[in-house]
């Protein structure tokens, strides 16, 4: 239930109001003046966040406020380019339209049940908005999904659902490495940390159509940064779903 809003007294005097007016003032300025000191003194040394030097050296009062502008700026601008998310698509002659139906490949233990509950979830959503159904048999693709959150895990990549492709290709961390290329045979594949990967699969094909793969230095200790982090990698994975 909302809490109700009491206004009360007593009220102050027109003079009491003018006092609490320049109080207020003067604490602007001295917060002002604070600020000044604090640039000037880092004005050799400050470093950004990409490990270049920041120069923050002024001498009016909006400067400084300018320089710390600018240290948000490229702190966020870093905290946007640690996620990365790269799509790739083997056979470009491939006609996405024909695919209308998925199903899941069977998921097993997870050491974040909550979190793939959640990836399961967003995945299927984006899958509903590019007009992919959801079936029990049959399905035009096949959906299987790798992950991990604080450590690395193997998997072995002889699957028969990627027997035309060659079995599992390599997650590449690069993002721009020979994913897709080459036969790898009885053997693993590694899933980095802060990594996801989405594969779709024709079953009828055996092979690999379409993969996504996204890395980020992803919040364990943070549920629902964790989650937001996964559903945004997710949603940038399928944004120019179907490829043309």
């Amino acid at each position: 239930m909302a809490e109700e809003l009491k206004i009360v007294g007593p009220f102050p005097t027109a003079a009491e109001a003018q006092d609490s007016a320049k109080d207020a003032a003067a604490t602007r300025l001295k917060m002002i003046s604070r600020l000044r000191r604090w640039a000037d003194d880092r004005s050799k040394t400050a470093i950004g966040p990409f490990g270049l030097g920041v120069q923050m050296i002024s001498r009016s009062a909006t400067r400084p406020v300018l320089s710390v502008g600018l240290l948000l700026l490229l702190a966020f601008a870093w905290e946007a380019q640690a996620q990365k998310v790269h799509v790739a698509v083997p056979d470009k002659n491939i006609d996405f339209s024909k695919y209308k139906t998925y199903s899941w490949s069977p998921i097993g233990a997870v050491a974040h049940p909550m979190l793939a509950a959640d990836v399961v979830g967003s995945i299927e959503a984006q899958m509903k908005a590019k007009g992919l159904q959801l079936v029990a048999s049959n399905p035009d693709l096949i959906v299987k999904v790798y992950g991990s959150v604080d450590q690395e895990s193997t998997a072995y990549s002889n699957d028969p659902l990627y027997g035309a492709t060659g079995g599992i290709p390599p997650f590449d961390p690069s993002l721009s490495g020979p994913m897709l290329v080459g036969t790898w045979g009885n053997t693993t594949v590694t899933i980095h940390k802060g990594e996801l990967v989405i594969d779709l699969l024709d079953p009828a094909a055996k092979k690999l159509v379409w993969r996504a793969m996204g890395q980020d230095n992803l919040d364990a200790h943070n549920k629902n940064k964790l989650l937001d982090q996964v559903n945004d990698m997710i949603t940038k994975m399928f944004r120019d779903y179907p490829p043309k």
